[in-house]
């Protein structure tokens, strides 16, 4: 019973449960998170009843930027993206794009996630401000399940059976 918010906006509505899912969040757009301990029923509802986390996505910053990044691990592990940001006088823009890819050191714990954030902000008048944002998933996730300890000791990597089978593509304005 902990409501997670995206910039105010609950998770929850997009099939994930009560508190949605993190998997769903791209880490490098986050500016900050705010935690609300205890009851915010009062305020959000029935699903606050633990408490809210608000995680706050950057805003577009005053200079223009564009960053370009990849990394590769283990297991064919990548992970990429791209963040632009720019700022006029009436309109600004956030984007930001991630991948990643693992077929991971266990059977069965595959994943492939794309995600893209776009955030406007236009400034009407200077009493005004208009925000539009656009969230987009795309993520194909496995977890492997547990294994008895006579079989991890005689294979660490193998898996009787997918534990958990996650696909989701959304689209959240």
């Amino acid at each position: 019973y902990t409501l997670v918010l995206m910039d105010g906006v609950p998770t929850a509505g997009y099939g994930s449960g009560n508190a949605g899912s993190f998997s769903e969040i791209n880490s490098d757009n986050i500016a900050r998170i705010e935690i609300v301990k205890g009851p915010g029923s009062a305020l959000y509802g029935s699903n606050a009843i633990g408490g809210i986390i608000n995680i706050i996505t950057k805003d577009p910053s005053a200079k223009p930027q564009v960053k370009l990044w990849t990394e590769l691990g283990s297991y064919d592990q990548w992970n990429s993206g791209l963040n632009g940001s720019a700022s006029g006088d009436k309109l600004s823009f956030n984007i930001n794009l991630n991948y990643i890819n693992s077929d991971n050191w266990r059977e069965h714990s595959a994943v492939d996630k794309k995600t893209g954030n776009v955030k406007l902000l236009y400034v009407p008048s200077e009493q005004s401000l208009l925000t539009f944002k656009l969230d987009y998933i795309n993520l194909d996730n496995e977890t492997s399940g547990s294994l008895r300890e006579n079989d991890f000791n005689a294979n660490w990597q193998q898996d009787y059976n997918t534990f958990t089978y996650a696909k989701l593509e959304k689209y959240s304005p």
